[in-house]
């Protein structure tokens, strides 16, 4: 026995080493704990009364600080429920937050998730209920008065405010209705305005009269979101037999008068001609009537009870006659109305017309003279045909021979105008002449005469660019060397007039600018005395030039004691000579005119041609 369990024993250790040596290598790990998340607000199953929500909640890992731990947040009624709401890092205490705005109303199942570095993650949920509480539209009655009381006859005026309870919804629909018990005890009811808008300003009005009985008048006002608010008051309508109260205490009851003001009117006292409104103390049988279109003194009549009531605005323009209203069937015409030219008194205050006239027809064309330009010429109007050359502005459009100007320049063509081309607006008198159109702009015969800039054809004063003449223009001078003789034993000399241009150039109008000069012998009587004997000068003392100096050619003239010398050029001179005669009253006539015209560069610059 002993051989066999030490047998076993032996075989036992044997196969336990065995299986020892078969045995893989084995790999120790380490173990991940997962983070926790908790939802801290709301509480689970909140209801709330709004659509944005702030949430918060608390995360926290065993091995992971909280900063690195990954946190979202979901809402089941989101459009897309697997998009977070939030989504970030929670702060070092692990504390995070997420607002919602818009939420649906309904049951939200909301969500915490986090995640560790290792993936291992977390999550709370709650549910809550967004609910959407809203108060009522504010309805207020303000007319008819709770306990008033009025007759079967009486017109009732009610009226009453409405809004939604935030303020902004003014123009809700509205239904009055009226519940009331009649004489014999019947319950009835009256709609009395179904569904009507209350105006912009959140008003609603209307007016008429309720059988008798006990009524409570209730408004009702409906806003956008379905929620109904109102507002109730009580009036009775009595239908008393004779004998009723002087509501009003005006000694006037409906059916008679209170003769003794005990506020009855008694079985004595009853008169046919009571009082029309027993609601109203400034309304009896023996008030003044006045204008405001109610029948004062209870006599059926708006005014003073002449065939014409003057109580009354039949043209329904806003003014009765009692206001001041001239012409009560043309709503055109009532007092501060503002005239016009019509022929009527539309502000009823005849001193003020549309005209000093009076809006009057004096020549009989069927034109007020507010309109008419002249009414006293029965062919001048505004329909008249514009009559070319009379000088007359016919058909009142503020411009004479108006229809016969073509282009529309405000000058009309031959024979009503001088506008050389009427076809073309930018040509008529006066126009602006620019060099660069090559066209003459402002009928003046003249191609290019203004616009020229510093090569102006027509210069105003000596100093300027078109002639730059050196020394202020063409220099004169007459001989050319000393003359003289000797007689009586003394030596004389003749020193020949000269001159030079001086002035201003004419006008811009003229084609040539023109001067005169006048030079003269300056000597004494022996001189000329001793001339006359010779009858002849002295070498040089009968010849002269007249030079120039221009930037610009130019032509000059010299008509000299009918003598005429002409040449052109930038520069250049006339010679001429003297008789004997001549030299001592010269009248020199010198004539000074460009050598070209200006033309304008295919840049349309403006260049002396």
């Amino acid at each position: 026995m002993r051989r066999i369990q030490s047998f076993l024993i032996t075989s036992f250790l044997v196969a336990a080493l065995a299986s020892m040596g078969a045995c893989t290598d084995q790999t120790i790990g380490t173990y991940n704990s997962p983070p926790q998340a908790t939802i801290t607000l709301p509480g689970p199953n909140a209801e709330i009364d709004a659509t944005t929500v702030s949430f918060a909640g608390s995360v926290q890992d065993s091995e992971d600080p909280s900063e690195d731990l990954q946190v979202r947040w979901f809402d089941s009624l989101a459009a897309d429920p697997t998009v977070p709401m939030c989504e970030g890092a929670p702060d070092a205490s692990g504390y995070t937050t997420c607002s919602a705005v818009d939420m649906a109303t309904g049951t939200h199942l909301i969500t915490l998730q986090v995640v560790d570095t290792k993936g291992s993650s977390d999550e709370d949920n709650i549910e809550i209920e967004i609910v959407i509480i809203s108060n009522p539209p504010l309805v207020d009655i303000t007319a008819p008065a709770s306990g008033s009381t009025y007759y079967p006859d009486d017109i009732i005026n009610f009226s009453g405010q409405v809004q939604n309870a935030d303020g902004t919804e003014l123009s809700l629909p509205v239904v009055w209705r009226t519940d009331y018990t009649d004489p014999e005890g019947l319950q009835l009811q009256i709609d009395l305005l179904d569904n009507m808008l209350a105006d912009g300003t959140g008003t609603t009005a209307f007016a008429r009269d309720l059988p008798a009985g006990v009524h409570i008048i209730t408004l009702t006002a409906t806003d956008s979101l379905g929620i109904v608010g109102q507002d109730s008051t009580t009036v009775t309508v009595s239908d008393y037999p004779p004998g009723q109260l002087d509501l009003d205490n005006d000694g006037f009851c409906p059916d008679g008068i209170d003769a003794n003001n005990d506020g009855h009117c008694d079985d004595t006292e009853l008169d046919p001609n009571g009082d029309c409104n027993d609601n109203d103390s400034a309304i009896h049988p023996n008030a003044q009537e006045i204008c405001d279109g109610i029948d004062n003194n209870c006599d059926d009549l708006l005014g003073d009870g002449e065939a014409t009531p003057d109580e009354t605005d039949a043209d329904n323009d806003g003014a009765m006659v009692c206001d001041g209203d001239c012409d009560d069937t043309d709503n055109t015409n009532y007092p501060e109305n503002e005239e016009i030219c019509d022929g009527q008194d539309n502000d009823c205050n005849v001193a003020t017309w549309a005209d000093a006239a009076q809006e009057v027809d004096v020549d009989l064309d069927g034109y007020l003279s507010c309109v008419d330009c002249d009414d006293n010429n029965a062919e001048v109007n505004p329909a008249a045909e514009e009559i070319c050359g009379d000088d007359l502005d016919n058909d009142c459009d503020g411009n004479v021979d108006s229809g016969f100007d073509l282009d529309g320049d405000g000058v009309p063509g031959d024979p009503c105008g001088e506008d050389c081309n009427d076809a073309n607006s930018s040509i008529y008198p006066d126009a602006w002449d620019d060099c660069s159109d090559d066209v003459d702009s402002d009928c003046d015969g003249v191609v290019n005469d203004d616009g020229a800039g510093p090569y102006e054809m027509y210069e105003t004063d000596l100093t300027s660019e078109g002639y730059d003449m050196s020394s202020l223009g063409p220099q004169l001078s007459v001989g050319t060397g000393t003359c003289g003789f000797t007689a009586i034993g003394a030596d004389f000399h003749l020193a020949p007039g000269s001159g030079a241009v001086t002035g201003v150039f004419s006008s811009t109008e003229d084609v040539m600018d023109i001067y005169t000069i006048d030079t003269s012998f300056s000597g004494n009587t022996l001189v000329l005395a001793g001339f006359l004997l010779l009858d002849s000068l002295p070498v040089g003392c009968g010849e002269g030039e007249i030079s120039w100096t221009a930037n610009q050619p130019i032509t000059v003239t010299a008509d000299i004691d009918g003598q005429t010398y002409t040449s052109t050029g930038n520069t250049g001179s006339l010679p001429f000579s003297l008789a004997l005669t001549e030299i001592f009253d010269i009248e020199y006539l010198i004539v000074v005119e460009p050598a070209s015209s200006f033309v304008p560069t295919a840049d349309g610059q403006c260049t002396y041609d």
